[in-house]
């Protein structure tokens, strides 16, 4: 039996860069595709879709799996570059999606950049608790960081799909031959034909991340920055332009063995 394939992932983890690399992915090889944003949740019609992105994964969804069989990977970053990247996410650029997060960003505005992180502190609970909580060993889950799969995509997400076990192929013919089925399938879409693919081609797979880079999706180079942009700066270590004595304290006082933990540092003397 087939495994369900699972992306998870947390807010500011470039889930919506990743998402758009699985979509492609999915389309290219026929699977049903589907994404779940609501905390301890999973789709209801697991028996219909054949890979679904959790992007504010708790680790209880695996028990909700009840005996589907399935394959996944997760992606984590620097809790600290969360904070701050979520901090200007909520100030300028994510949709507005309740009334009280439009109230939290009038709050925001009306804050300085240090009162608002340490505002913007308080609403990271959930994520940084998912994180905590996380069980980071087990063996279906292919585990990797924002910071390795951001730098490092093509030769990241050649793994991801070896882990994954979604068919695969380094044979350039198979690119010729994928690319000659998706050209044909332009014209057999109108008479409700299309020509199988059954694996994912490196060569299709590097034009494909080429297609996504993140100076793409942002109009920037990666490290360069507009506040305003969803896509602000992209870069690890961003959290150090931005904390000061007292943000570090807090910090610390709140996150600092889950910074340790997740092997960001090796202990609170930062």
């Amino acid at each position: 039996m087939k495994p369900l394939y699972i992306y998870c992932s947390h807010h500011r983890c470039a889930t919506t860069w990743t998402q758009s690399i699985i979509i492609e992915i999915c389309d290219l090889i026929n699977l049903e595709y589907q994404n779940e944003a609501g905390y301890h949740v999973i789709p209801i019609n697991l028996e219909d879709i054949d890979f679904f992105s959790h992007v504010n994964s708790t680790f209880d969804i695996f028990e909700r799996l009840n005996s589907t069989p399935y394959r996944g990977f997760h992606v984590i970053r620097d809790p600290r570059d969360i904070l701050i990247s979520a901090y200007f996410s909520a100030k300028y650029s994510h949709p507005v999606y309740s009334d009280a997060f439009a109230e939290h960003r009038e709050k925001l505005i009306s804050k300085d950049i240090k009162q608002g992180l340490l505002l913007e502190l308080g609403r990271r609970k959930a994520e940084f608790e998912a994180m905590q909580e996380w069980e980071y060993e087990n063996p279906n889950v292919y585990e990797t960081r924002f910071e390795v799969l951001t730098v490092q995509p093509l030769e990241e997400f050649i793994r991801i799909i070896g882990f994954l076990e979604i068919p695969y192929t380094s044979n350039p013919v198979d690119y010729y031959s994928t690319s000659f089925a998706l050209f044909s399938n332009r014209i057999l879409k109108r008479f409700g034909q299309k020509i199988k693919i059954t694996k994912v081609p490196s060569m299709w797979l590097g034009k494909l991340i080429k297609k996504y880079p993140f100076n793409r999706l942002s109009g920037r180079t990666k490290g360069k920055e507009d506040i305003k942009s969803h896509y602000r700066k992209g870069i690890h270590g961003d959290w150090r332009n931005y904390f000061d004595k007292e943000l570090k304290l807090q910090f610390k006082d709140r996150w600092g063995q889950l910074v340790i933990d997740l092997g960001y540092e090796k202990d609170l003397d930062w």
